[in-house]
């Protein structure tokens, strides 16, 4: 009986790595490295493996998430846009592949952790055990970057996942962990030259902050605890004042870093920023929606040159620059318009019903509103979450406990 206890807990771990490894950026910039294409599918074979010879309840919600008539559904019509998209690309099978997985990833994630089946203790302990294994991957890609001869400057590594966790623990009043996941997601921002990292850490950092003020507020903590809660907090201003300059002269170290930290970002708050592409993708939606008529189907990257002379006049490049429009381009406005009207009935139930039934979240009112505010931000400046493996897990799952809170 304990043996196989034992080798339970083994096999739950073991799907946990997988499940985290194929979904981190590790298995992106490894297997990429290597094969030169990013195919994560087999870790997560591997692990539903695992997860089912574990006997954890979590594999049994993935047997029936995988066999519901939801996921079919989005099966049927996500294979079709495939389709359309393998043809009108004249038979561009990996771009068109490329994109069939991650949308496929991004909507069955959504409906796993939207599943009834789940228990809150379940579903809060697989969560956070899946993220803090991916934080410790991601951490490991950064890191090991340098040494891979990877010339681009920029690297679209994202910081929900950590930044989740620093949310969560420090609504769970355990400030040293949500520092180390803060920690976390500040080194994954400064990494990745992203701007929008930049302005999700600064939100999650104000989050934190007004969390711990709360906790204090309401007398979560004793006398030591509250004196070790302000000494970590010195600790880590310190830190951060001690370490600025070197974040600084990192950034300053050759032009091409410079451009895409200080400089883009400068451009960002100042307002001189010229996006014209990424502001006509989504006004085209508005403007001129008879060119979104007709689907072209799956393969973003097939799709660069058509796109370009299509929407020449309107200086749009690609459906990279917005989530809309890469839904308009490549599913049609029709089904653009459904899933919007679908996912705004779902949230105003979130923020507006919900809470009638059952007052205290984890993830309350305030940090829901603060999440969707950053998944909006994505949603409409980019489509990494429609493209990218890990961007599609984390966004979908952001988006789960926003609608369905632990």
């Amino acid at each position: 009986m304990e043996r196989n206890i034992k080798y339970n807990k083994i096999s739950y771990w073991l799907s946990i790595v997988c499940f985290a490894f194929g979904l981190s950026w590790l298995s992106q910039l490894l297997i990429s490295f290597v094969l030169g294409n990013n195919f994560f599918e087999p870790f997560l074979v591997i692990a539903f493996f695992f997860i089912i010879a574990s006997r954890h309840p979590v594999g049994n919600i993935l047997k029936k998430s995988l066999q519901s008539k939801s996921f079919l559904i989005f099966f049927l019509i996500i294979s079709i846009f495939g389709l359309i998209g393998f043809f009108n690309s004249g038979y561009d099978f990996m771009s068109v592949y490329g994109d069939y997985r991650v949308n496929l990833l991004f909507i069955f994630t959504i409906l796993f952790f939207l599943s009834k089946k789940w228990t809150d203790s379940v579903k809060e302990k697989f969560i956070i055990h899946l993220f803090i294994v991916i934080s410790i991957f991601d951490v490991l890609a950064l890191t090991l970057r340098p040494y891979l001869w990877i010339e681009s400057t920029k690297q679209n590594i994202g910081i929900i996942i950590p930044a989740v966790l620093a949310v969560y623990y420090m609504r769970k009043n355990k400030y040293l962990y949500s520092f180390i996941f803060t920690a976390i997601l500040s080194y994954d921002a400064i990494l990745s030259f992203f701007r929008k990292n930049y302005l999700f850490a600064m939100i999650i950092f104000v989050i934190i902050f007004v969390l711990f003020l709360q906790n204090l507020a309401k007398g979560k903590t004793n006398i030591k605890n509250k004196m070790k809660s302000m000494f970590l907090i010195f600790s880590i201003i310190i830190v951060g004042l001690y370490s600025s300059d070197a974040v600084y002269s990192y950034w300053m170290s050759n032009e091409s870093k410079m451009i895409h930290s200080i400089v883009r970002t400068e451009e960002l708050l100042s307002g001189d920023s010229e996006e014209v592409e990424r502001k006509n993708s989504l006004l085209v939606i508005l403007n001129y929606p008879e060119r979104l008529l007709f689907p072209q189907g799956l393969g973003w990257r097939a799709f660069i040159d058509d796109v370009e002379k299509e929407f020449r006049d309107l200086h749009i490049v690609s459906s990279m620059d917005s989530s809309p429009f890469y839904i308009g381009y490549h599913y049609g406005i029709i089904i653009l318009v459904f899933l919007f009207f679908i996912a705004v009935k779902h949230i105003f139930y979130a923020f507006f019903q919900r809470d009638k039934f059952k007052g205290a979240y984890i993830f309350n009112k305030m940090v829901r509103i603060a999440f969707f505010g950053i998944f909006c931000i994505s949603f409409f400046t980019e489509s990494v979450m429609f493209t990218l493996s890990q961007a599609a897990f984390a966004y979908a799952t952001l988006y789960s406990l926003i609608l369905k809170p632990i």
